[in-house]
């Protein structure tokens, strides 16, 4: 007996990998569908910022002044991304969902953690 299993809904955890700059979709019609030779190992070139929290909760309380000026670097630039913010999803509910997301990060970040 043989059993596999594809989840197909890759979640908001896998699109890093598309914020990367590769389509894990793709990857999986190569080879499973098309049955495409999968050569090696395939590496995401460049640096991107993948963060469920708002810039507001990196700026106070990421404590590595390093790290923390890189995030907000990546973000400045573009090279950032919050898949909460999908642009297709983005009903007036959906908008209204995530801002009440990002306000509840913020809550949260102010009651569990001391900023330094």
């Amino acid at each position: 007996m043989k059993f596999f299993e594809i989840n197909v809904r890759l979640g908001r955890s896998n699109f890093y990998v598309t914020a990367g700059g590769n389509n894990v979709s793709e990857w999986y019609v190569r080879d499973w569908v098309r049955h495409e030779e999968m050569q090696g190992l395939e590496i995401a070139r460049g640096e991107h910022l993948f963060a469920f929290v708002p810039k507001y909760v990196v700026k106070r309380y990421v404590l590595d002044p390093a790290l923390r000026d890189k995030a907000l670097a990546l973000m400045k630039a573009g090279r950032a991304s919050d898949p909460n913010w999908y642009a297709p999803d983005l009903t007036l509910k959906r908008r209204a969902y995530n801002v009440a997301y990002h306000l509840n990060q913020v809550r949260k970040f102010r009651e569990h953690f001391v900023a330094r």
